[in-house]
Formats: structure tokens, C-alpha cells, sequence
């Protein structure tokens, strides 16, 4: 699913979701937050959960579109509050909530909303699990399941002020700046500014998202772009209600590899591999891949198709139990490179 920057999570409003594991990064959030995301709801008169975790804080868009943000002090008594700006319907929004210990405040697109709330000094911490696009109560209790998108969240144990919430909400495609002051050992000022581009991150050489069946294994074949491309990250559609993913990739020609990565685990990009340097594939010429995929992938079910940016084929495919099938190929997304710095 494409998000703000790259991919995002895609929850149907029924029961996907994101599970957290309890951590001591987690437990650091004792006094101040931020908590921050793009979001793209589809509202249809429910609760839609962004992040909860249990008897600490949360965060949610109502049913009339509002956003709702929730911390729960040590004894147990939780201050909640809604924003008085509601989200829009199926677009793409930022949304963000603070605490500095004395006052919770919302963001939404950027802009402070004109409603805040009295914040606990403290806030609880436990052992429980978070959620991402539901809110979880115990072991098995769920509720309030998200329908849409959620991309880029960050939770912080500390508090971005007003012009760091701006900064996140703008910075998005185009050119932008950063500079940095210091003093020297004479009391003398100095700067120095850096510029940079961030260009919209596109899939170049897109397979489509495949179907069922499926099952884990080792990919060999080719695939040939239309169009000369530079990637920088690869991205395995997953079955629904699944992790499925990619563990390595190696992309190669007559002349040698062009390419290799490989997954880092389940963290925010589980769906992505990233190589670490860029790489141009040529218009209308042929490169052998390898693709190593765990859980349950979507798959192509063809020995060659004609997809969005070119064309892919199966060589061979060898399942997690043995099995050889050659009409089995990965679904993937190739994507461009994401920013250019000058």
C-alpha cells in the first residue's frame, strides 16, 4: 500500500492489526509524549484506533472524525480529550498528540487545535503489548479496529513543540534546508546550511498483488523494465492477516550482480527491503533475479506477465517443503529513489 513516504499499513475496519511487544523503549514514556502519524481514514460512523496501549495512552479518530488522545496517570485515572477539527474523509492527514506533563495537545495538518486538557505529571507504565489499528484490552479483547491507512508513526518520549509538528507536516516533496548555529572558542558566530530535494517516492517496476495460493520459498527468473530505472527498495505484497515477506534478494546479469539486500526483521518496514546503494536497471534489457520470501507472500501465478513498468518471468520455483512449480513468481513493487541531496 503506497503511503506518504514509501509504503504503508493498509486495516480493513474488521480485525487486522499490529501487535507490539512490551519494551523498555515503551516504558521511557513516563512524563512527556509525542505521537505521530499520516493517516488516511475511511469514516463510516466508528471508533478508529491508531495506537493503544493498555491503561498507558492511545490515540484514535472518533466517530465523527475528531481525534481523541488519552493518557492514564499512575493511580490508574485516565485524561482523555477530542480535538474540536475533525480529520477528512479518506484523504491523507497528519495527525499528532503531546504532553509536556502539565498540557495534552492535538495537531492536525500541522495546526494546534484550539481545545487542550489538563495532562497527568505522570504517566502509568506496565507490562502490557501496544497496538497499532486497534485498541486492546488483555490477552484477546479488541476494539475499535481502524478502516484505512496508517503511515510514518513515531512515538517519542518527549515533547515536539509547535514548529517540530509543523516541520513534520511539511516536509514532504520539494526542496528544504537545514542549518545549524555553533559559537566558537571565540565567542564568534557561525552557520553552515545544507539543502536538499525529497521527490515523491513511486513503484517504477510493479508486479500487481498476486493471489492465493501461497507459500514461502526460493524465486529464480528475470524481469526486463520498459524504462531505464534507479531502485532503492524492494516490496513483497503479504497475504492478508499475514507477515509474509522477503529475506533476501539478489538481482544479477551476464556481467556480474547489480544488487543483493536483506530483510531486517519485523520492524516498521517489514514489507521492505532497502539496499543500501542504489542501483540503475536499463530499459529493455534482461537481469536475472533471486528472491527469497518467508511467511506467506502473494503470488504471481504465470510463467511470464506483463506488468506495470515491464515484463517478469519464472524460472524456478522451489517451496519451503521441496516442491517445484514454474509458474510461481513473486508479487513485488521496485521503487525509485527517494531523496536526492545537494
Amino acid at each position: 500500500m503506497d503511503g506518504k513516504f514509501g509504503s504503508a499499513l493498509k486495516f480493513d475496519g474488521i480485525n487486522d492489526r499490529v501487535s507490539v511487544n512490551d519494551s523498555d523503549s515503551l516504558d521511557t514514556i513516563n512524563k512527556t509524549i509525542t505521537i505521530e502519524a499520516w493517516i488516511k481514514p475511511v469514516l463510516t460512523g466508528n471508533r478508529n484506533a491508531i495506537f493503544y496501549k493498555e491503561s498507558c495512552f492511545g490515540f484514535e479518530i472518533t466517530e465523527s472524525g475528531t481525534v481523541n488522545f488519552v493518557l492514564c496517570d499512575i493511580n490508574g485515572s485516565c485524561q482523555r480529550f477530542d480535538s474540536k477539527r475533525a480529520v477528512k474523509n479518506d484523504t491523507g492527514n497528519h495527525v499528532a498528540a503531546t504532553s509536556d506533563g502539565t498540557t495534552m495537545r492535538i495537531y492536525i495538518n500541522g495546526e494546534q487545535d484550539p481545545i487542550t486538557y489538563p495532562a497527568p505529571a505522570r504517566i502509568y507504565t506496565s507490562n502490557h503489548s501496544a497496538s497499532i489499528g486497534i485498541w486492546r484490552y488483555g490477552d484477546s479483547n479488541f476494539d475499535y479496529p481502524l478502516n484505512g491507512d496508517i503511515d510514518e508513526l513515531r512515538i517519542l518520549n518527549r515533547c515536539l513543540s509547535e514548529e517540530q509538528i509543523e516541520s513534520d507536516y511539511a516536509l514532504g516533496e520539494g526542496t528544504h534546508s537545514v542549518t545549524v548555529y555553533g559559537r566558537d572558542t571565540a565567542g564568534n558566530w557561525n552557520y553552515s546550511t545544507v539543502y536538499f530535494n525529497i521527490v515523491a517516492v513511486a513503484p517504477v517496476f510493479d508486479t500487481g498483488s498476486g493471489t492465493y495460493p501461497s507459500i514461502s520459498g526460493l524465486h529464480n527468473g528475470t524481469l526486463k523494465p520498459n524504462q531505464t530505472i534507479t531502485v532503492y527498495k524492494m516490496y513483497t505484497y503479504p497475504c492478508p492477516g499475514t507477515s509474509g515477506h522477503s529475506e533476501y534478494v539478489m538481482i544479477y546479469n551476464e556481467s556480474g550482480t547489480v544488487a543483493k539486500g536483506n530483510w531486517t526483521g519485523y520492524g516498521c518496514n517489514w514489507h521492505n527491503i532497502s539496499f543500501d546503494t542504489p542501483f540503475i536497471l536499463k530499459a529493455n534489457e534482461t537481469y536475472n533475479y533471486t528472491v527469497l520470501t518467508g511467511s506467506y507472500p502473494r503470488i504471481i501465478h504465470a510463467h511470464t506477465a506483463n506488468v506495470t513498468g515491464g515484463t517478469i518471468t519464472c524460472e524456478e520455483f522451489v517451496d519451503t517443503n521441496g516442491r517445484i512449480c514454474y509458474d510461481w513468481m513473486p508479487a513485488i513493487k521496485l521503487y525509485s529513489t527517494k531523496a536526492l541531496y545537494q
